[in-house]
């Protein structure tokens, strides 16, 4: 009896895992994850120049304005922002992952000079 329930949960699992398989290669990046491709260098999430600048705002900065663009050791772009917190303005660099790597003290933001 007990074989007999090994067996069955066996097959399921095995049946389940073909489906999973077989509706993952209607992708082809995903069909190579299922079949067990490596997932170095997958790009996990990537965000736009616009989605980084409210990220920003979200983050609580006020005032945010592009400056500029330059790239990592890796050839993924980072981008430079000049921001404000209160009266503390800031220049900030993002990843494009969204990820704040750098950020250092500028001076003082003004209300109305921009």
């Amino acid at each position: 009896m007990r074989n007999h329930i090994a067996a069955a949960l066996a097959l399921s699992g095995t049946a389940v895992f073909a489906c999973s398989t077989a509706s993952a290669t209607n992708f082809s990046y995903f069909g190579d994850v299922a079949r067990g491709a490596s997932l170095k260098g997958a790009i996990i999430k990537v965000h736009s120049r616009r989605e980084m600048h409210d990220m920003l705002h979200g983050f609580g900065y006020d005032h945010v304005v592009y400056r500029s663009r330059y790239y990592d050791e890796h050839d993924k772009p980072v981008y430079r922002f000049r921001a404000c917190t209160g009266r503390r303005a800031y220049m900030v660099d993002m990843n494009w992952y969204g990820n704040i790597i750098d950020r250092h003290r500028t001076g003082r933001c003004h209300r109305y000079v921009w």
